[in-house]
């Protein structure tokens, strides 16, 4: 499984791609800009990507042609969960805080992505993508045992 979140602009351009995956116990990443992402897609249109809020994500990336056909959800996972009854917000940073202890700056804190300098959009993004994938292992584990 691969996680995998977008960043765009104000007006809803793509900016890049970040992505994470599980490398034995740790979780690795990267960032990737649009035509990088293009290249890379192509060698792993198959995998399954975990995404937190996939409509925004996957309707954003087919605009621009790519059609990613097997994906999670961390946020229909967190409503079947009923996070909302314990977290309040299902948005993504806030569910990391509750359930990983993750926790990192945001757009109020930042600026808008395409604000960032190029590094901390990359790790922000980064960040995202695996905290999806951290999420998707708890709650996979959560609703087999529900």
């Amino acid at each position: 499984m691969i996680g995998l979140d977008i960043e765009t602009t104000r007006d809803g351009r793509i900016l890049g791609v970040g992505l994470a995956w599980w490398v034995g116990s740790e979780v690795w990443g990267s960032w990737l800009t649009l035509e990088e992402f293009g290249a890379w897609f192509e060698q792993h249109q198959d995998e399954i990507f975990v995404l937190h809020n996939a409509k925004f994500d996957l309707d954003k990336l087919l605009e621009v042609g790519y059609d990613i056909k097997r994906f999670e959800d961390t946020l229909l996972m967190a409503h079947v969960l009923r996070r909302d009854q314990e977290v309040g917000s299902l948005g993504l940073k806030e569910l990391a805080l509750a359930d990983l202890g993750m926790s990192w700056p945001g757009i109020e804190e930042l600026g808008w992505p395409e604000d960032m300098e190029e590094g901390v959009r990359a790790r922000y993004c980064g960040n995202d993508a695996a905290a999806s994938l951290r999420l998707e292992e708890l709650y996979r584990g959560k609703i087999k045992a529900g």
